[in-house]
């Protein structure tokens, strides 16, 4: 048998080979792309959830700061929260006039 069909054999075959490799890969891929992006979506939640967090936080703080609530702040309390008032700003001094 002549070298050239038994290279081109050969060559189909590996041909062959690196298509099914590809598509194996193809789809191994997608799956992995599917579980990031469904863990980059609780992630982005997580932020939200977390900001809304935030927000009544300093909501609950601000009504036991106005209203002087023992219920809230001890609920507050039991989760290593603690509230204080802020004292007003004390008013600027006057500058001294120049002389």
């Amino acid at each position: 048998m002549r070298p050239a069909p038994m290279l081109a054999a050969g060559l189909a075959a590996t041909t062959l080979v690196l298509v099914i490799l590809n598509a194996y890969l193809v789809f191994r891929n997608q799956g992995i792309e599917a579980e990031v992006q469904q863990r980059q979506l609780i992630i982005n939640q997580s932020l939200q959830v977390s900001q809304v967090s935030n927000v009544l936080l300093q909501m609950l703080g601000q009504t036991v700061v106005n209203t002087k609530d023992p219920a809230i702040q001890s609920l507050l309390g039991e989760f290593g929260i603690t509230v204080t008032e802020n004292a007003p700003a004390a008013p600027a001094a006057p500058a001294a006039a120049p002389q």
